[in-house]
């Protein structure tokens, strides 16, 4: 029988496999960030252009069970609310990703955390 003694703390990342997994780390942190860049757009560009060519109530109606219902302030409201805040949920919950912005930035990061929550 024969024992192994791991003597060192980190695992050496040169090999073939370290340099797969570097490059595939890198490619799926552009993934996530091109999609989630994308879906903030796209919230932020239906909406606010059906807004502004003043067909958000037909907008709403149409993708949104329930979304306009006319003398309904409270709902609409919230309705309204929850579509102008998704973008920048989305845009700082991106920004935590990374590990320079939680380091160097630790209240914005637990802010956020108990914000999205």
């Amino acid at each position: 029988m024969t024992t192994t003694v791991w003597t060192t703390d980190r695992v050496d990342l040169n090999s073939a496999a370290g340099t797969a997994l570097k490059a595939a780390v890198r490619f799926w942190s552009a993934v996530i960030v091109l999609g989630q860049l994308v879906f903030a757009f796209e919230v932020a560009s239906f909406y606010g252009m059906a807004t502004l060519r003043g067909t958000a109530a037909q907008a709403l109606r149409k993708h949104i069970t329930h979304g306009w219902i006319p003398g309904d302030f409270l709902g609409n409201f919230a309705i309204i609310l929850h579509l102008s805040s998704a973008p920048i949920i989305i845009l700082a919950g991106l920004i935590q990703l990374f590990r320079k912005s939680a380091s160097e930035c630790p209240s914005f990061t637990a802010g956020m955390d108990a914000f999205t929550s």
